[in-house]
């Protein structure tokens, strides 16, 4: 009697038609009537070195040939099979170096392999069958190789040209040739588009990510795939270079291919806001200077400690410095806020003006850009080496990433409209929370709050608490 057991694993035949893991297995059923079949294994995943699924029954093949049974002679392992049985040979894998990993196992517990494909049994102790296993191996990366490369070119050729690509992007909706049915581009969605702009108004306008998902999920929109909104599917839509219009790949902007749904100034504007809330748990406090209240003994990041009787305090998480109750420590710096709101240069910065060097930096980031993008464009037609391409890259890359940067911190976070000088009070009054969180992360970099010290009572609070203001 021979017991064998199945590798499956999801393929494509000669015609390009997929074959299920289920239709290789009548297969082999057909092609091997005279054996005794045990549990197979089977993966979905790609063997292909390219792909960045992992196969783990094949990884389970692995181990149940590495290990021996107990009481059993060396040649039976938990493998427990004389047969192992693939639909062809690139079933087993399309990298080299697992197949000879597969084959020594094999050779080493006297499992011998059958191919369906080949209707033939090999043995891989005998050169020659172990011989055509390994070329079948080499052929298999190679084709793999190819074809990684045709998608990887037509990747790139297709980002040139500013096509779209991958799944319809939230907001959009694809245009096909009536005649070829071929892709020609995407066009503003005339329900989604509005509701992203919408998203990008309310983020600027001081919504959080929470708030802006409830929104949505209570208004009964839907993602295209039919699921309710998450925090993170929010940030990532605000995140997105395709909502400006733009064709991105591998982290490079190619420019403009469809219509923008917001403009180079909102987009900038959202990116500042997200960059000054990133230090910012998800889950939402009522503290107003979370995140940016700092220890003034060891620097580290004061956290939100909750006692026993309710009171909320800032805590220091290193060397437990220091210890004082927020509402305190929101009061003290709400009365500051007010007063530098009620200068006449703050508060026209939070009206709405920039930094006179924006476009400057902007002009810059954007020149980069270009000549990054102008540099693949050369290397795709195979006018530029793929080191000179690379050398470019590397050069440009950095400056690319400080001039956005730059660029992020000279817009402004949020979209605050500032009343008169006199009226800041009652304005701060009527603010939420969340709007009050934003624009002190507008103004302050950290508020560092240095120990009482023992046996002291009274808090001298200029003397024990300081504020690095950002402008």
């Amino acid at each position: 009697m021979t017991v064998a057991r199945e590798y499956l694993r999801v393929s494509q035949d000669r015609s390009g038609r997929q074959r299920s893991n289920a239709e290789q297995q009548s297969d082999n059923r057909t092609a091997w009537p005279d054996f005794t079949w045990g549990e197979h294994y089977g993966d979905a995943a790609s063997a292909s070195r390219y792909s960045g699924r992992h196969r783990d029954d094949f990884d389970q093949l692995i181990r149940d040939l590495e290990i021996t049974s107990l009481g059993q002679e060396r040649s039976r392992s938990m493998f427990g099979a004389d047969v192992l049985v693939l639909w062809e040979a690139s079933r087993g894998s399309r990298k080299v170096g697992e197949w000879v990993e597969l084959l020594d196992l094999c050779e080493a517990r006297g499992v011998r392999i059958a191919v369906t494909e080949h209707h033939r049994i090999y043995d891989p102790a005998n050169p020659r069958d172990r011989r055509s296993l390994l070329e079948d191996a080499v052929d298999s990366e190679y084709e793999s190789a190819k074809t990684s490369g045709r998608v990887r070119r037509s990747a790139r050729a297709g980002a040139a040209a500013r096509r779209p690509h991958g799944k319809v992007l939230f907001g959009y909706r694809r245009m096909y040739d009536s005649r070829t049915g071929a892709l020609i581009g995407q066009e503003p969605h005339p329900e989604q588009a509005p509701i992203v702009r919408g998203v990008f108004r309310s983020y600027l306008g001081g919504l959080s990510f929470r708030s802006l998902a409830r929104a949505l999920n209570n208004g009964g929109v839907l993602t295209n795939r039919g699921n309710g909104w998450t925090l993170l599917m929010i940030r990532r839509m605000l995140t997105n270079r395709a909502y400006l219009g733009h064709r991105m790949h591998k982290g490079i902007d190619f420019g403009q291919g469809w219509e923008p749904l917001v403009d180079e100034a909102t987009f900038e504007a959202v990116a500042k806001r997200l960059e000054a809330t990133s230090w910012r748990k998800v889950r939402q406090t009522s503290a107003l200077c979370s995140g940016i209240a700092r220890c003034g003994v060891c620097r580290s990041r004061l956290e939100i400690k909750h006692s026993g009787r309710g009171n909320v305090h800032y805590g220091c998480q290193q060397g437990y410095h220091v210890y004082r109750r927020a509402t305190d420590v929101d009061r003290w710096v709400t009365a500051a806020v007010i007063e530098r709101l009620s200068l006449p240069d703050v508060g026209e910065q939070l009206r709405g003006r920039e930094d006179p060097r924006v476009n400057e930096i902007r002009a810059r980031a954007t020149e980069l850009r270009a000549e990054l993008k102008e540099a693949m464009a050369r290397w795709i037609d195979r006018e530029l080496s793929v080191q000179a391409y690379a050398e470019m890259e590397a050069h440009l890359l950095p400056q690319i990433t400080d001039a956005e940067r730059e660029l992020r911190r000279a817009v402004l976070p949020i979209a605050i409209d500032t009343p008169a000088s006199e009226t800041v009070p009652a304005w701060w009054d009527g603010l939420s929370v969340e709007i009050r969180q934003e624009v002190i992360a507008a103004l302050i970099a950290a508020v560092v709050i240095q120990p009482v010290g023992k046996g002291r009572r009274q808090i001298i609070w200029n003397e024990t608490t300081k504020i690095e203001w950002r402008r």
